[in-house]
């Protein structure tokens, strides 16, 4: 069952219902505002922090039923440490439920590859046991991998005051 609150606000870019208004918090309990653009063919979700500074985006596109990170970036102005990949994988993740699709996918770049794997991302044909985290990778998290990590997951919605739920 998923519990959304008021606070966050969907909107249709098509076919598509993707988050375009939340207020949620960083690492350091500073406010973040949450919103997702149309540019292009691509969706961006950006992150604008109580100055009214851009301090991280996700363009991402939507194919099928999978969607597919193409670019996040949360290092702007040495945000780094502060919660914003976090918000952008939630964000992600409200995303994928709430358009039923089945994946997220992304290539990761080797820095960013423990992140990802903190997030449960796995490989894409790559044998975990066989990881070398010098190569970028392909990476991936299912509706399965979200379902059966839910805690997890709902854990850091709390912790960054989303109001969703898995």
């Amino acid at each position: 069952m998923i519990i959304i609150n008021n606070s966050i606000q969907l909107k249709n870019f098509g076919k598509y219902k993707l988050v375009t208004s939340l207020n949620t918090f960083n690492n350091k309990h500073e406010p973040i505002f949450v919103s997702t653009i149309k540019e292009n063919n691509k969706f961006k979700t950006i992150l604008i922090n109580n100055k009214n500074n851009l301090v991280g985006i996700n363009c991402f596109k939507i194919q099928g039923n999978t969607f597919n990170g193409c670019n996040m970036n949360v290092l702007l102005n040495n945000n780094k440490h502060t919660g914003l990949g976090e918000i952008m994988r939630l964000i992600s993740i409200i995303d994928m439920i709430e358009n039923n699709l089945q994946k997220i996918q992304i290539f990761s770049l080797s820095k960013a590859t423990p992140f990802h794997l903190k997030y449960k991302f796995k490989p894409i044909n790559y044998q975990t046991e066989k990881l070398n985290l010098n190569t970028d990778l392909p990476m991936e998290l299912t509706i399965q991998d979200i379902k059966t990590n839910k805690s997890f997951f709902n854990t850091l919605f709390a912790k960054h005051k989303i109001n969703y739920k898995i």
